[in-house]
């Protein structure tokens, strides 16, 4: 079981995060690109300098889909809300199955489940500089992929703020 932090970073002119581990090193870096209609990001690396993962939304689609593709471009995942009485319920479907994603009526608290068992939770903090989440990890064979599900979730639930700056 592993813990790590997402923190946005406050005074960005496009949404910019960086990944922590418990000590505070940075891991990952996540930037938007600029100019992009649909809100690319792109995840490094920064202890490899090497690009992991790109989350881009669907521009023109019914309901808002988040995507994560591959280096390549791939379509590795994709994200749709559910819908749910209390709270917050969203699907990710990838190649290894379907991840559920149950969280509080706020959106501060989420918990991941793969075939019905739990992998991660996340806590965003109430009061801080940017969005700051707190990531537990329990499944340490896909960390990065659900390092980039956190991101998904953040820009799902907490980028309307920020999408209209990034536009």
């Amino acid at each position: 079981m592993e813990a790590y932090y997402l923190k946005q970073k406050a005074l960005s002119l496009r949404a910019s995060y960086r990944v922590l581990d418990e000590s505070q090193n940075p891991l990952y870096e996540c930037k938007t690109r600029w100019f992009s209609p649909s809100q690319k990001t792109d995840i490094v690396d920064v202890r490899e300098n090497r690009h992991v993962y790109t989350l881009k939304r669907k521009v023109f689609s019914f309901m808002p889909t988040h995507l994560l593709l591959d280096p390549q471009g791939n379509e590795v995942a994709s994200m749709r809300q559910r819908f749910a009485m209390r709270g917050r319920r969203v699907t990710v479907t990838s190649p290894q199955g379907e991840y559920e994603v149950t969280g509080n009526y706020w959106a501060h608290e989420f918990t991941i489940y793969h075939d019905d068992k739990e992998v991660a939770n996340i806590r965003k903090k109430w009061l801080s500089w940017g969005d700051t989440y707190e990531i537990i990890i329990h499944d340490d064979k896909n960390t990065e992929f659900l390092l980039a599900m956190v991101l998904m979730i953040d820009r799902k639930f907490h980028s309307k703020k920020s999408s209209n700056r990034n536009r």
